[in-house]
């Protein structure tokens, strides 16, 4: 099967702002840290490492284990907030963000994605561990 691509440019639906994100313009680095690459990611999370305390580890496990109260978890949810105390873990985090015509399918593809996202990151830094987060 071919593939064939369109920048995001092209569309003619997306801002300049958007577009000029997306192509990482160095006029816009003033407003995040690093750019979210996958040859960025190592960095972004070891500047995260820096900012987020044992405490703050610790609030978010209580607070995630609350919200999961009286729901059976599977093995791998509760590996993942067991690891979440750790402070070489990290979360990449997805959300549903309403849009028109999305429909519930987008729904699961951004599940999907934050968990498919995260086995790769884990297989490619053992140092430092992924775990999918969806709110």
């Amino acid at each position: 099967m071919k593939k064939f691509g369109i920048s995001y440019s092209s569309t003619g639906y997306f801002s300049d702002l958007v577009c000029d994100y997306l192509d990482n313009k160095k006029s816009l680095n003033s407003f995040f840290n690093l750019f979210p690459s996958y040859e960025n990611i190592y960095d972004q999370a070891a500047v995260k490492q820096k900012n987020f305390s044992n405490e703050s580890r610790k609030t978010l496990v209580k607070s995630l284990k609350n919200q999961y109260l009286g729901i059976d978890l599977s093995k791998e949810v509760k590996s993942n907030l067991d690891l979440l105390k750790d402070k070489s873990t990290f979360t990449i985090t997805t959300g549903h963000q309403l849009n028109i015509m999305t429909g519930p399918l987008y729904f699961v593809y951004k599940i999907i994605t934050a968990i498919k996202l995260s086995m790769e990151l884990n297989k490619k830094y053992r140092k430092i561990k992924f775990v999918p987060v969806y709110w």
